[in-house]
Formats: structure tokens, C-alpha cells, sequence
């Protein structure tokens, strides 16, 4: 298993058993954090006793074992001892050349994996459905992007981004022959995921490093390993951890997994984008999940799996409401893909036709709380920690949603139509972000409905799940107004804005 060891206190023993014994040690911290590892209610005690149980928390046992990188402990940012063993055993635990430990989430492994490959100056070949921490770096290091269209996925009312097609590439790559690396995101917010195989092998032939947004596709390796980048030739491959396992928030994985990729500048950008005081609470909980998952993981991962089918069984017939997608089963990878796509199921996408913002709210009145709403659908996502009383509830409570019957089943029992290239999204790159970002020119907040031709000045997304509409530098288009506009009046919050309906442009 991952990183057992004897109970003596030497280098192998687990991380989480070095700071649970911090709590009893006797040894004064005259170093950081400023908490010096003592609880508010224990401080309180010696200064306003009177007052120190209005402080008792069960956050000050979190504090106790609360360090970073002071001896005895490895240093995450240069590891020598049990944290680099650590490393190296979930290397080879998921199929990878070299496996960093990130605590600043997937956002920190996508900068230092684009760092990594990319000079300034350099394009990269991204899907437009990138996150927007993606468009962030892309900015930040001067890069001018190139983009690949997803196909667009229709059902019903509601319209999704699909996977990137072996044939978009292909476009993508004689366009723009020069294009340092080719991006993608798989699987996607909605759990479509690409053909990453097909798109490596592509990639590869035209001398071009993959990298792989897979932060919503940890488990993937427990269920389906023949579904994740990691092993599907992908170069760079990074992981939310926190998303689909049971680990602590800002807990993600970054595996190198080809030697295409510079090791040691690699590990310079992760040090780049890390802070320099990693939590070891963090890191420790990310230990435990994998530990976890190494003895325990597949096994769970099939029962979760199979109380999931069940789950899907059981909604086919609900009144004004259905799930996206078909269930997995044991298809083969090719029967998969036979569509140039296929679903994650765990991604349970919920179909109501202009009802997607109401569908939310009225399952937060029934103490279940979603991850994301759209005009036309509602996003819940399961993992292997949800339980039978979840998927109870989470049942009993479509079945009870008040609908128009009728019109409402018609709707979304509607097939899954595919277009191969999606036009949404699309629009002129006047100027790169980070020229746009930095432009000389004056820039100016103007009304939305008057910004169509505009240069854009900033980048405008809805968070989640953080896809911009509109980029840095492109010229603002009447579709990506109308489609704000409908977000808007749907109830969504936009990011980017100057204010609720004010953006800033550029005056070229």
C-alpha cells in the first residue's frame, strides 16, 4: 500500500502519522506558521478563560498538526526523502514517468505544464473549452493561442461542448504547423471525454507535445484505465485529485509521462507555481486518499459504478426530467468512441428544458445541493464516497419536481444530435491576451449590447465552470452578447465584467 512504514519515527513513516504526533510534541516551534500550532481555545485559556470556550472548535486539532517543509519533514518542492518515495510509488501506481504532489489545485499543474513546453512568443493548439486558468497562462506567458472547436452536442433544449475529433486536430495542426503544443480537456465539466489515444498518436506524428486537462478524470484509473490520459499517450497530464476522490480540496496530481517532456524544467515550473509553504495537512490528505485508493480503490470504484447504473435505471422513466447520456455498461473502448465521444456517467447531467436555474433551486430546497445550473440543465456530480440515501434523495426528489408532463417529456426525451465542429465561441483574434492585456491603447467600459465589433480588453466566463465566451483580445461578436445576455437573464453571474452589464474594450 501507499506509504506504509514501521511506527518508528524514521523517513518512511506515512506523512499523516508524522503530524498526528506533532500534536503531542514537545518541541517549541519558533518558526512559521504564527499559530505555533496551538489552538484559539487553548491560547484563550491563559489570557480570558472566561472566554475561551466560545473558541472551542474542532478546527484547532487541524491546527495542531499544521507545518510545512521544517525538519524532520521533506521538503515538497525538493523532495529527497518520503515525500519523493511517495512520488515515485503513485508514478508508477497510475502508469507515469514522474508524479508531482500540487496543493494549489489543477490550476497550478496546467500553468507549470504549459511553462514547461512553451516559450513566450510560442502558439499552442487548445481547445476552445478550455478553463480559464488555461486562458490565464496563456496570457501570463505570452503565448498566442490557436484554437480547436469541440463538436457541439444537442439534446433537447440543451447544447454541449463534445470531444475534440481526430479530424479537428488534423485541421488544427496543417493550420498552424509552427504550434508548440496541442491542449485539450478531458474529460470535460459535463464528462464528455476525447478520443485521447487517437489525438496523442496525431499529436506525436506532427511533433507535438499533448497535454491533457484531466482534472475531472482522476478515478478514471480505477474504472476505466484504458480511458485516462495518462496511459493513453499523453505527454503532461493533470488531475484534481479533490474533484472525483475523497481528498481535501486543492489537492491535484501532475504526471509527466514521456520523456518528450524536459524533466528538470518541468519540475522548475512546478516550483514556479507552488507556494514556497505547502500545507503538509494538504499534502498528508492527499496521501491518505491514495493509500486509500491503492487498497481499496478498484473494488470501490465497481460498486460505486454499479449503484450508479441502478441510479440511471431507475430515472428512465421520470415525468419532465432525464439524465444525458447512456450508461457505460462493459462497452469496449472502440464501441466508446464509435461517435468520437462518450460520457463519464459519474457526471450525472440532468435535462430540464428552460428550467435548469429553477431544477437547482428547488433541490436546494430539498437540502441537496448541485454542482451547477444552465438554462437547460442542472450538473450533479457522484463519486465513490456518495451513498444509497443520496441517490434515494436525489431520486425522490426529480420524481416529485412539478412539471408540465406532456410538453416536458417530449423535450428531453430528444436523441443526442452531434455536430463535428462547433461554431460557438467563435471570433477574431485581433490581439494576443497578453497584447490586449498590456495594449497601449485606451481602454473603455461600454454597455454589452453595444459591444459587438469591440475589441475586448478582458476575459468574460460563468464560473462554473469557467469556459470564457469572450477572450482577451478578440473582437466581441453579436452571438457571444446574445448568449451572455440569455445567461444573464437566466440568472447566471458573469466574471470579467466591468459591471453587471458593462464591459471594458479596447478603442482599436
Amino acid at each position: 500500500m501507499f506509504f506504509e512504514g514501521s511506527q518508528t519515527m524514521d523517513r518512511w513513516v506515512p506523512l499523516y502519522e508524522k503530524l498526528e504526533a506533532l500534536k503531542s510534541n514537545r518541541v517549541y516551534p519558533f518558526h512559521m506558521p504564527g499559530h505555533k500550532r496551538r489552538g484559539m481555545e487553548e491560547f484563550l485559556r491563559s489570557m480570558h478563560p472566561e472566554e475561551s470556550a466560545a473558541f472551542a472548535c474542532a478546527f484547532d486539532d487541524i491546527l495542531r498538526m499544521d507545518i510545512t517543509e521544517v525538519e524532520p519533514f521533506d521538503d515538497l518542492n525538493h523532495p529527497t526523502g518520503e515525500l519523493k518515495a511517495a512520488m515515485e510509488r503513485c508514478a508508477s501506481f497510475y502508469g507515469a514517468q514522474e508524479t508531482f504532489f500540487l496543493v494549489n489545485g489543477s490550476t497550478s499543474g496546467i500553468c507549470a505544464a504549459i511553462d514547461a513546453v512553451c516559450n513566450p512568443g510560442d502558439e499552442i493548439l487548445m481547445a476552445r473549452n478550455s478553463h480559464i486558468s488555461v486562458y490565464r497562462q496563456v496570457l501570463h506567458g505570452k503565448l498566442t493561442p490557436a484554437y480547436l472547436y469541440p463538436q457541439e452536442l444537442v439534446a433537447g433544449d440543451a447544447l454541449f461542448f463534445g470531444a475534440i475529433t481526430p479530424q479537428e486536430l488534423e485541421r488544427g495542426l496543417i493550420e498552424h504547423p509552427d504550434a508548440k503544443a496541442v491542449l485539450v480537456v478531458s474529460p470535460t465539466y459535463d464528462g464528455i471525454l476525447s478520443d485521447i489515444s487517437a489525438l496523442a498518436q496525431l499529436a506525436h506524428a506532427h511533433h507535438k507535445m499533448m497535454i491533457v486537462d484531466e482534472a475531472h478524470g482522476a478515478h478514471l484509473n480505477y474504472i476505466r484505465p484504458e480511458l485516462s490520459a495518462v496511459r493513453a499517450g499523453a505527454d503532461l497530464v493533470i488531475q484534481s485529485v479533490h474533484k472525483t476522490l475523497p481528498a481535501m480540496t486543492q489537492t491535484a496530481l501532475l504526471h509527466r509521462c514521456s520523456d518528450r517532456v524536459d524533466a528538470q524544467k518541468l519540475r522548475d515550473s512546478v516550483a514556479y507555481f507552488t507556494s514556497t509553504s505547502p500545507s503538509y495537512v494538504l499534502v498528508a490528505a492527499l496521501l491518505r486518499c491514495l493509500n486509500f485508493m491503492e487498497k481499496y480503490g478498484e473494488a470501490a470504484m465497481n460498486a460505486f459504478y454499479t449503484r450508479l447504473e441502478a441510479f440511471y435505471k431507475r430515472c428512465e422513466d421520470l415525468p419532465g426530467v432525464s439524465l444525458f447520456g447512456s450508461f457505460w455498461g462493459n462497452a469496449s473502448r472502440d464501441t466508446l468512441f464509435s461517435n468520437g465521444w462518450c460520457k463519464d456517467p459519474s457526471k450525472i447531467v440532468i435535462l430540464c428544458p428552460k428550467r435548469g436555474y429553477a431544477l437547482a433551486e428547488y433541490l436546494r430546497d430539498a437540502q441537496i445541493e448541485t454542482e451547477a445550473a444552465s438554462p437547460d440543465m442542472v450538473l450533479a456530480l457522484a463519486s465513490l464516497f456518495d451513498s444509497d440515501e443520496g441517490f434515494d434523495r436525489l431520486y425522490e426528489a426529480l420524481a416529485a419536481y412539478p412539471v408540465e408532463r406532456e410538453a416536458a417529456v417530449q423535450s428531453v426525451r430528444s436523441t443526442i444530435n452531434v455536430k463535428e465542429v462547433s461554431d460557438a465561441y467563435r471570433a477574431e483574434q485581433v490581439l494576443t491576451p497578453f497584447e490586449a492585456y498590456h495594449a497601449n491603447a485606451e481602454a473603455t467600459s461600454i454597455k454589452l449590447t453595444q459591444a459587438a465589433g469591440r475589441t475586448s480588453a478582458n476575459t468574460v466566463y460563468v464560473y462554473p465552470p469557467g469556459i470564457p465566451q469572450i477572450v482577451c483580445g478578440e473582437r466581441i461578436t453579436q452571438g457571444a452578447i446574445d448568449h451572455l445576455m440569455k445567461l444573464q437573464e437566466a440568472g447566471a453571474t458573469l466574471r470579467g465584467m466591468t459591471t453587471e452589464d458593462r464591459i471594458t474594450v479596447l478603442t482599436i
